[in-house]
């Protein structure tokens, strides 16, 4: 006959716990998934980032305005889980409602771990400190045209300008739009008060 410590030891196991969410003091939100895993927020993203017909446009899958939205300050009221849903749903003081897909969730979350694996793996690789005496190993070159035709040769390219800190690009034209191209390759430009590409230009006079 099992004493009443080995039947609770056997039963322990079969107990599962469930995904929840929570507020963490007065700034984050938290959501503790069965496996484990605790995925952290904070308030004012999880309002700015509201899924809902009121505060994002489907269609262009993006967000409005604030100045549509309200303010973005506003304390959580209440948080929960959905088990059903696999969504966590959030009142606000202002009545305002929210729910986020875990798996949204997941994809954005702010704990340590995952800021410092996006860092690492997505937004900037590590940098490699060199000295004099490294140059010539760590130098690479690129050909300016396999750089705007070939996606390989412009990931490399970024790849040694982070690691590195330069590279050397040659074959490019001697004129004015190497830059404007190049600047072009990697994303858009954005326009300011000079135009899209300041030029300085020296000149001479006696």
């Amino acid at each position: 006959m099992l004493s009443c410590r080995q039947l609770i030891s056997r039963l322990l196991p079969l107990r599962r716990t469930s995904t929840f969410g929570r507020v963490r003091a007065t700034d984050y939100v938290e959501v503790q998934e069965e496996q484990g895993n605790l995925l952290k927020y904070p308030q004012a993203w999880l309002r700015d980032n509201c899924q809902c017909a009121e505060c994002f446009h489907a269609a262009t899958r993006a967000r409005k305005s604030h100045w549509e939205r309200g303010p973005l300050n506003i304390p959580v009221s209440q948080v929960a889980y959905n088990q059903e849903k696999k969504q966590l749903e959030i009142v606000w003081q202002d009545q305002h409602k929210s729910s986020f897909d875990l798996g949204w969730l997941r994809e954005r979350d702010f704990g340590e771990a995952a800021r410092k694996r996006y860092l690492k793996e997505v937004y900037k690789p590590p940098a490699q400190l060199w000295g004099k005496s490294e140059f010539e190993a760590v130098r690479r070159e690129f050909q300016y045209q396999d750089v705007l035709q070939q996606d390989s040769a412009l990931r490399d390219w970024l790849e040694a300008l982070a690691v590195q800190g330069f590279a050397i690009l040659k074959g490019a034209p001697n004129d004015t739009n190497v830059a404007k191209n190049l600047a072009k390759r990697i994303g858009y430009i954005k326009r300011t008060t000079y135009g899209y590409i300041p030029y300085l230009l020296a000149t001479f006079s006696r």
